[in-house]
Order: C-alpha cells, then sequence, then structure tokens
C-alpha cells in the first residue's frame, strides 16, 4: 500500500504498480493509480480499509510519522522513504526498487532523470541567473496577495530552481515552507515569481482570477519587473519523477532565450 502520490508514482515509473494493493485517496497518476482501492487521506489514512487489503508493506514518506506508528501498533510493516530533494527522490527510486524486486528498472529511471537534469544545468550554463520565487499557496478568492507561502532555501522546489539556472528570490529563515506578506515580496524584488495553485486550478479553470490577485496589488514598480506565471498542471507541485518536467518549465521560464526544443 502507498499512502504518498510520490511514492505512488514511483512505483508505477518503475513497472511495479501491480504489487499495489491500495493508495491513498490522493493517489492520482498514472490512470492505473485511479483503480486501485483507495486507503484515505495523506495525513489520515483509513486503518480499517488498509486492514482489509492485508499488505505486507506500507510505504509513507516523513510527514507522516503519525499514520506510521499506528500502522506499527495494529501489526503492519511499514517503511519511510523522503521526497524533501531531488537526491532524495532519486534515492527514494532506488529503495523502492530494491523493496519491489524492480531493481534494475529503477536504476534506469534514476539514470534517465538524472542524465535530463545535468542536460537542464549544461543548458543554463555561463547564463545571467534570474531571481524566482516559487509560490506553493496562500489566501485565493480575497483579491489581494496575502499569507503566500514560498519555497525557501532548504525546500525540494529550491534544488529545482537551482537546476532550472535560477537563484531563490527568499533566501531567508530555514522554514521550507516560509510565509510572506506582499509587503515582504515587493521587498525582495523577484525577478519572476512562479506560483502553482494545487487544489485551486479547478475553481479559475482561465488562470485569469488567480492572476489577477497580483495585479490587485497595484504598488508602485511592482508590474515592472517581476513577471508572473501560473504553473496549472497539478504534478507541479509533486516530488516524483515528474520533477524534470517542473525543472524544464522552470528553465524556460527563466531563459526563454536559450534555444529550447
Amino acid at each position: 500500500v502507498s499512502l504518498s502520490p510520490s511514492v505512488t508514482e514511483i512505483i508505477f515509473a518503475i513497472g511495479a504498480g501491480d504489487k499495489l494493493a491500495g493508495v491513498s485517496d490522493y493517489c492520482d497518476y498514472p490512470e492505473g493509480a485511479l483503480e486501485k482501492p483507495k486507503v484515505g487521506g495523506y495525513m489520515s489514512p483509513n486503518f480499517e480499509a488498509i486492514a482489509r487489503l492485508k499488505p505486507d508493506l506500507v510505504l509513507l514518506v516523513g510527514v507522516q510519522n503519525e499514520g506510521k506508528n499506528r500502522l506499527e501498533k495494529l501489526g503492519f510493516k511499514t517503511e519511510t522513504v523522503s521526497n524533501a530533494s531531488v537526491d532524495d527522490v532519486i534515492s527514494t527510486m532506488l529503495v523502492i526498487g530494491e523493496l519491489l524486486d524492480a531493481k534494475e528498472k529503477a536504476e534506469l529511471l534514476a539514470k534517465s532523470l538524472k542524465s535530463r537534469l545535468e542536460a537542464i544545468v549544461e543548458k543554463t550554463k555561463g547564463r545571467k541567473k534570474p531571481t524566482l520565487l516559487f509560490v506553493v499557496g496562500r489566501d485565493y478568492g480575497a483579491n489581494t496577495i496575502r499569507n503566500v507561502f514560498v519555497a525557501g532555501k532548504n525546500s525540494f522546489f529550491n534544488d529545482l530552481i537551482k537546476i532550472a539556472g535560477a537563484v531563490n528570490a527568499y533566501e531567508g529563515s530555514n522554514i521550507d515552507y516560509p510565509k510572506l506578506s506582499a509587503e515582504a515580496i515587493i521587498r525582495l524584488r523577484p525577478d519572476i515569481i512562479v506560483e502553482a495553485p494545487y487544489g485551486h486550478v479547478d475553481d479559475d479553470p482561465s488562470g485569469n482570477a488567480i492572476k489577477k490577485d497580483w495585479d490587485a496589488l497595484a504598488l508602485e514598480g511592482f508590474k515592472n519587473y517581476a513577471k508572473i506565471h501560473i504553473l496549472r498542471e497539478r504534478f507541479m507541485v509533486r516530488p516524483s519523477p515528474r520533477m524534470v518536467e517542473l525543472a524544464e518549465t522552470l528553465a524556460k521560464i527563466a531563459h526563454p532565450d536559450a534555444g529550447w526544443e
């Protein structure tokens, strides 16, 4: 059983999807994951549903410790993997490959992803690095910008910003995802703002309302230096094998004239 969407993606990517007895309610990719029995939320697993499946192993990520402790008390074998950085995601592929007898495919996938990430670094090498603020959440529907959560210097997204040939505009506290005010963002003066409004894209199919919030700041000079990009694909916030697509997207935003194919 997998209780993490990113772990579920890895399992399918290494060809071991047939070994999944169940997945969390949020595991929505690939299509095969939608066909698996659901066992509750990311932070609120349904222990009775898990028990009915009688799994040999339950896979979780670091923030799911409470669920892990409960599962172990109930007698289930668990394994916690990490997805806090790009290196963690690649290492997790190899760990899961070992656990599910898919070592060879896991190694091939890890090699492929490393190669693609290295190609992005090479493509942007020597170019001026713009400052980029990556927004992972905020108050929506308020027609303004407030309570903005951004990727900090110790976050998974910070790794991808660097790979894309940019610099994280926020390098303050050690908090992974600090909360900033509109005024704090103005003081940072990012060259680019990238927002991934996970969970809110369906409420705003065109993306106009989400982007209009930034216009509503109406602070002097704001539009003159910050370019706003809205990432609408849900997987863009998921530390999974598709992280390479986010790295490529960020690189094209940061360096649009780099001759991308």
